[in-house]
């Protein structure tokens, strides 16, 4: 048994934590863009409230007769409107998960996809975003227009970088450990490394950090191995500006984040339970 491997130490869970502890960002730019990017459930009701009465005031305006700057401010601020909503929609979810009894289990052996839904969203807010500022701007304010366009701009290159499969990643629970799939690249975090894992809240979201024992030993499991320095460099960049090497974002694999640490506690610190995540095609002999 190695010291100080998960095998002989309990790893620590937080659930609800504030994202990220201030004493694991080094990089003080990071703190700062955290603590501007950080939203608690109050923040979010408010811009939720602001956003549903400038797209009230937008109707009446279109309704008037100024349609361009009517139709401008509803599609500009019905895109946080929307966003603000499926935030909150799933901030209570997260809550009612997390008081449920019983044991988690994770999907065998199966590459989950990133679920679709979150990445239209984002994208329909930024051609939201993109169509509001021309709008805006051909009424009123011609500088709006180029950010406009720009926003437009931005959205189909996305869409495109998406449709080509570089904007989408899997994840895949093995008795192993946990594989991150992604188009340039695939690693594995072995649970035998994992000494320290929490659930951190990110605008209502939580989210699973992991500190492995060593970043060397996750970064050796890349395939392409050539990808071996970027996936080094990427780990301690989060760990800069995160506060933790490894971060999953649950929410974008349709997947729960307290039922997941849950899950994942179970599997490092009872090393019998992995079998339940071999293919079921190999656990009968």
């Amino acid at each position: 048994m190695i010291p100080g491997s998960s095998q002989d130490a309990r790893i620590s869970v937080t659930i609800c934590a504030k994202l990220p502890p201030s004493s694991d960002v080094s990089n003080p730019l990071g703190q700062l863009v955290i603590s501007w990017l950080i939203m608690s459930r109050t923040k979010l009701v408010a811009l939720l409230c602001l956003s549903v009465l400038f797209v009230v005031l937008g109707l009446w305006i279109a309704i008037s007769g100024d349609v361009r700057l009517g139709l401008g401010c509803v599609f500009f601020f019905g895109g946080g409107l929307a966003v603000f909503s499926i935030q909150l929609a799933d901030a209570n979810r997260e809550q009612t998960s997390a008081q449920l009894d019983g044991t988690v289990r994770l999907p065998a052996s199966v590459p989950l996809r990133d679920d679709p839904k979150r990445f239209i969203m984002g994208l329909s807010l930024i051609l939201l975003a993109g169509m509001g500022s021309i709008l805006v701007g051909s009424d009123r304010q011609p500088m709006l227009v180029p950010l406009g366009l720009l926003l437009l701009g931005v959205g189909v290159v996305v869409g495109i970088l998406r449709s080509l499969g570089y904007l989408s990643s899997m994840i895949m629970f093995a008795p192993d450990g946990i594989h991150l799939i992604q188009k340039r690249q695939r690693y594995v975090i072995p649970f035998e490394q994992i000494v320290r894992a929490e659930s951190a809240e990110w605008n209502g979201h939580l989210l699973v950090m992991i500190w492995p024992q060593s970043l060397d030993a996750v970064a050796a499991t890349v395939a392409p191995s050539s990808r071996r320095e970027t996936l080094l460099r990427a780990m301690k960049k989060s760990q800069e500006w995160m506060g933790a090497p490894l971060v999953i974002w649950p929410q974008r694999f349709a997947l729960e984040g307290g039922l997941l640490l849950r899950a994942l506690e179970r599997y490092i610190q009872e090393p019998s339970t992995r079998a339940e995540l071999a293919p079921q095609g190999s656990l009968n002999p």
